[in-house]
């Protein structure tokens, strides 16, 4: 009876410093998480949350979960990956001015991976929203990806909200050349590349990456992620292939136009 009463008592302790244990780690990830994000609140206005739930998704995803026209998988971010991203973010967000910023982003999400339909993406946007995974099928986390996945998502918001000359964009591209737009065809065709690097050929086409084959707005997307993130690699593609220095020349008029703080981000390409 002693013997019962003392392992009764036992597991009752141990119970209790588990528990104890857990809500000291709730908090101090709580704790964490406010000081990681106060500066992006502080001098951005930006809100940072863990991808967690379908809901948190963009409106269109949830609609097509709904309606059983998706697929979707969400793979949570590790504590200490979600913190890491955070800081990513924070070095993307130094490159922009933060009015700027605060007009037209209000929240971040980060998750772990997402899968749709056994496409995994690394980003999605939807207004002021931007929603980022740490993991996609490659395996490339590094965090030039990771930053450039940031840039990516961000130019489409810019892009939509600043009026981009898509239509001259388009008669910048080499004759006979087309993006694959189809649905089911992006999908196989995303399915069938493992390196997301141009080649000369894609470069002949003034394509810096082969994602950009894909459509007008992540041809787009692809130069502004290189223009922020590898300035020396973009200075070599503008000085060998014509038409990636025009298409360059194209999205630096815009950014200019927006503001002229995105100068500094063009001179470590220009001098």
């Amino acid at each position: 009876m002693l013997l019962f009463e003392y392992k009764a008592k036992a597991v009752r302790l141990y119970v209790v410093l588990v528990t104890t244990f857990l809500l000291f780690s709730c908090d101090r990830n709580k704790d964490q998480l406010q000081a990681e994000t106060l500066g992006l609140s502080q001098q951005y206005g930006i809100s940072v949350y863990p991808l967690v739930k379908v809901n948190q998704l963009p409106s269109s995803v949830v609609f097509r979960v709904n309606n059983d026209e998706a697929d979707v998988q969400i793979q949570q971010l590790e504590d200490g990956q979600f913190f890491a991203y955070i800081r990513i973010v924070k070095k993307a967000l130094q490159k922009y001015p933060p009015s700027l910023v605060r007009k037209h982003l209000a929240q971040i999400y980060i998750g772990g991976s997402y899968r749709e339909n056994s496409s995994v993406i690394t980003g999605m946007y939807e207004q002021n929203k931007i929603f980022l995974f740490y993991n996609h099928k490659a395996g490339d986390n590094s965090p030039l990806f990771l930053e450039q996945t940031f840039h990516h998502e961000f130019s489409s918001i810019l892009i939509q909200q600043y009026n981009f000359p898509a239509f001259e964009w388009l008669k910048l591209n080499p004759a006979g050349f087309s993006y694959i737009i189809n649905p089911k065809k992006i999908s196989d065709y995303m399915d069938s590349i493992n390196d997301y690097s141009a080649n000369e050929s894609l470069l002949k086409q003034g394509l810096v990456s082969s994602y950009g084959k894909v459509n007008a707005e992540n041809d787009i997307n692809s130069y502004v992620e290189l223009i922020f993130t590898q300035a020396d690699e973009m200075k070599k593609y503008i000085s060998n292939f014509p038409i990636v220095e025009k298409k360059y020349k194209m999205i630096k008029s815009f950014y200019l136009t927006i503001s002229p703080d995105f100068s500094r981000v063009f001179k470590l390409i220009d001098e």
